[in-house]
């Protein structure tokens, strides 16, 4: 495909991703994942324990932290909701849905049905957005991964623990986070 036809594309498909996300019905959420829309149903209830799982202990570990589950961030891979994602208090006051990640903390994502866009093409899409940290909550593999540095559009350390293990979360943060209810 030639520049030109890429860059049409890749317009039209934001413009089709806008207009769908617009009119979708309620429940569903749509993102751009690699040129792609993808259309996901609610999550299961597992998969909403786990991120009120995460949300409580950074709530109570970290005043000075906002939490929000359905902000829209803009990657150079797509437009992205993640499950959960942290930023200083207030961040977001006057944002539109849609936003650059500048300034946010860290993103998480729990696996649902498309569990490889949470392993590859989100976690470069944040990377490649400089969201200094990435938490995955693997179910299919019985793990979470901490990722950290992003540097050249990947992230280049990571913390991997079985589920039940704690993941120790770096400045801001500065508490290990319990995973042993994550499941249950």
């Amino acid at each position: 495909m030639t520049k030109v036809a890429q860059d049409s594309y890749t317009k039209w498909i934001l413009q089709a991703f806008l207009e769908l996300e617009e009119n979708l019905p309620e429940g569903l959420r749509a993102e751009l994942i690699d040129g792609e829309i993808v259309v996901a149903p609610p999550p299961d209830g597992t998969h909403e324990n786990v991120i009120a799982k995460i949300a409580r202990q950074i709530i109570v570990n970290c005043p000075d932290i906002d939490v929000w589950t359905t902000k829209g961030i803009e990657t150079p891979r797509g437009r992205f909701i993640p499950d959960l994602l942290t930023g200083p208090a207030g961040l977001v006051v006057g944002m539109p849905p849609w936003v650059a990640a500048d300034g946010f903390h860290l993103v998480a994502e729990v696996t649902s049905s498309r569990p490889e866009d949470d392993r590859n093409a989100k976690r470069l899409g944040y990377a490649e957005a400089g969201i200094p940290l990435y938490l995955l909550v693997d179910r299919e593999r019985g793990e979470c991964v901490l990722r950290a540095e992003p540097e050249n559009g990947d992230y280049r350390s990571s913390y991997r623990v079985p589920i039940g293990e704690a993941v120790p979360l770096p400045q801001p943060f500065g508490f290990a986070l319990l995973t042993d209810s994550f499941l249950a």
